[in-house]
């Protein structure tokens, strides 16, 4: 295994580990004769994807959307032995017939407006025992101090050679990207510019950033529970849930926007979870996620 893929199973090691345990949980999957159908909702460049039917490979059938084109071609390209069906559409156009086990976002969410529009598509794709997991970033908790925390370790490593460039990394990786990355790069910025903030106006609220969460519904089982984990107030979230069917409607002022250009605080993310699968299915689960950007870079 090459390094930078080692670097980028290490990377997704933590929520790999998350999925094999609920999915252990919930479907018995290891031992279960059940191929289970798993869909990635904004899958990038697809190394988490493949890496997840690696994990799995016979026991998942997977399907991985993206509205991309650069970061599908990406994809397929990696995707050798056409063991995962990537396709090019976003949460507001996809449909299927088929009603998945697992409907995961990886850190796709908040850049999918108007967010609770996309979590009623998404409950809409789950099967009626199905878990929806959101792994995201608290992208309206950042404060200046973290902020300063992460950029003073990047420029270091960056000025040393310690790594290769974000930029080239992204430019190869996650070509949709590039923009963003070159902002994070520009040393000439004040901190707070260099670092993506989440727009306000569809929801309010206080979160720190740098984190991730997972909230997860399930069906059968009514419970909530929240686990913290804090290293540097980085961390990331997991939210899953059941499902009962809604209508979606459609949304073309998004398609017009580039999915980039405009992202969500975590508070709307949870509010828009919440308000689909009820305080009582959701279990969130924060854990540290700043190591995941320095990874990035190579």
């Amino acid at each position: 295994m090459a390094n930078i893929e080692k670097i980028k199973f290490e990377q997704n090691q933590p929520l790999l580990t998350y999925i094999e345990q609920l999915l252990e949980d919930k479907f018995s999957i290891s031992s279960s004769d059940r191929v289970l159908k798993v869909i990635e909702i904004g899958c990038g460049s697809g190394d988490f994807t493949l890496i997840l039917k690696d994990k799995f490979k016979d026991k998942v059938q997977v399907t991985a959307i993206d509205p991309s084109e650069t970061d599908l071609a990406a994809a397929k390209e990696k995707n050798v032995d056409a063991s995962v069906d990537f396709q090019q559409s976003d949460i507001f156009k996809f449909s299927s017939t088929t009603r998945y086990d697992l409907v995961l976002f990886t850190k796709s969410l908040h850049h999918c407006i108007p967010v609770d529009q996309a979590v009623k598509n998404a409950y809409n794709l789950l099967s009626d025992d199905g878990i929806f997991l959101a792994e995201e970033i608290y992208l309206d908790r950042m404060q200046t101090k973290d902020t300063r925390w992460f950029f003073d370790r990047l420029d270091l490593l960056l000025k040393t050679e310690c790594m290769t460039s974000l930029e080239e990394a992204a430019a190869k990786n996650q070509p949709s990207y590039k923009p963003m990355v070159a902002k994070l790069l520009n040393s000439s910025l004040p901190i707070e510019e260099r670092w993506f903030r989440p727009h306000h106006h569809h929801h309010h609220g206080e979160h720190h950033h740098g984190e991730h969460k997972h909230s997860e519904h399930k069906h059968a089982e009514h419970k909530h529970a929240e686990h913290k984990h804090e290293q540097h107030n980085h961390e990331e979230g997991h939210t899953h849930q059941h499902h009962p069917h809604q209508e979606h409607k459609e949304h073309g002022e998004h398609e017009k926007k580039d999915y980039l250009s405009e992202i969500v605080g975590s508070s709307a993310v949870i509010d828009a979870i919440t308000a689909q699968f009820g305080q009582q299915n959701i279990t969130l689960t924060k854990v540290p996620y700043f190591y995941q950007f320095l990874a990035f870079c190579g």
